[in-house]
């Protein structure tokens, strides 16, 4: 792909004459920071200074590589990633970038939850849907699985659901247009009967979750309804809207304060929990818990114990929030062990498991008796 791209706020301007020494400072503050995370690549902060550094010199490929380099070894922020996203989308009309930058929002919801990204992976998707394979049903899969990521997520899910909502709008506006075009056709009729289900499902199913912003859906929902929609009508509305007033206070408790305090988080859950909401309700938590506090091993710890517990222990389930541990806390020798016998478990390849020990190696444990630990896993790995 090519390099001649303008880094979006803060790209590379023209070098005049005066400025040539600032970009030879760049370029060896550059080969000290490259030489630094060679010979440690668990340098967070180095990786950070060189995508700054790389992003000024305005070279896409280059700073590509650093990117890709870093978030090999490391979670990247939302904000990291909204960066890089930013910087590859005008490419997004060379069909071999969309299939790349496709790949890339797939790695960035892996990372954290984000609600952000799934929002922009959407307007991806509706973009570029005509010239998919997949067409209308490509932005469709993207918010599903987005729901399924974040749609729990109370204080920001409603932009994911509202954006999910207007774009199948946006196809029952066309349907409808179609139809009055051509009102004999009972094609047409058919598609906007079945459109406009669609629609009223997506009412429903967002307004039977606990999020902040329900009550405008309610009344978008009273209006676009055939029928008189009220509150008894709509039971799972009034309980999810009693579930909201509940957990509304700690909702704003956690919005008071950047980051969020992790013990706001607790309170959370532990309410959560003795109220007995479904499970897929307090991972978001977890997952919201650990967005902002990804070096607490504690939690960590309580997250995957929870993952345990409640999905009875289904590797398909903890493996990707032990893959997270691993790429937060590579500290943590505990860590990768039980992420290798849940790989194990599930069946990957021999070279996969492997791949995860020779990784863990590089983890940086302080004590001798940590890497006994991993070296005995290891051997044991060997010998089943």
């Amino acid at each position: 792909m090519s390099n001649d791209v303008d880094m979006a706020d803060g790209g590379a301007a023209s070098v005049s004459d005066g400025d040539s020494s600032c970009s030879d400072d760049r370029d060896d503050r550059i080969v000290e920071l490259e030489a630094a995370i060679s010979e440690s690549p668990y340098g967070y902060h180095n990786h950070l200074e060189v995508i700054q550094l790389r992003r000024q010199q305005g070279d896409l490929d280059k700073l590509r590589e650093a990117r890709k380099r870093m978030s090999q070894i490391f979670p990247l922020t939302e904000e990291l990633w909204m960066e890089w996203l930013k910087d590859e989308l005008p490419l997004v009309d060379i069909p071999e970038a969309f299939k790349e930058i496709r790949n890339l929002f797939e790695k960035a919801v892996k990372d954290y939850i984000s609600v952000g990204i799934w929002c922009e992976y959407a307007k991806l998707a509706i973009q570029k849907m005509s010239s998919t394979e997949e067409g209308v049903e490509f932005p469709r899969q993207v918010f599903e699985k987005g729901i399924i990521s974040c749609g729990l997520h109370v204080a920001k899910a409603g932009d994911l659901w509202n954006a999910y909502r207007e774009f199948e709008t946006a196809v029952l506006n066309s349907l409808q247009e179609m139809q009055r075009n051509d009102p004999g056709d009972e094609t047409f009729k058919l598609q906007v009967e079945t459109q406009f289900d669609r629609v009223e499902k997506l009412f429903k199913r967002q307004l039977s979750l606990p999020l902040i912003g329900m009550e405008s859906t309610f009344a978008e929902y009273q209006g676009f309804s055939d029928a008189v929609v009220t509150e008894e009508s709509l039971p799972a509305y009034a309980r999810a809207l009693k579930t909201l007033k509940e957990y509304e206070p700690f909702e704003k408790e956690l919005a008071g304060s950047y980051p969020p305090p992790l013990e706001s988080y607790r309170s959370y859950v532990a309410r959560a929990k003795s109220n007995k909401e479904n499970g897929t309700f307090i991972n978001t938590l977890y997952q919201r818990a650990l967005t902002s506090h990804c070096l607490d091993v504690n939690m960590w710890n309580e997250y995957i114990a929870f993952l345990k517990e409640n999905f009875n222990g289904v590797e398909a389930v903890t493996l990707p929030a032990l893959r997270q541990a691993v790429r937060n806390c590579p500290w943590v020798v505990g860590f990768w062990v039980a992420y290798a016998r849940a790989q194990e478990k599930l069946g990957a390849e021999e070279d996969d498991v492997i791949e995860t020990f020779e990784k863990a190696l590089v983890g940086n444990f302080s004590t001798a008796s940590q890497y006994l630990e991993l070296w005995t896993a290891y051997c044991d790995y060997g010998r089943r």
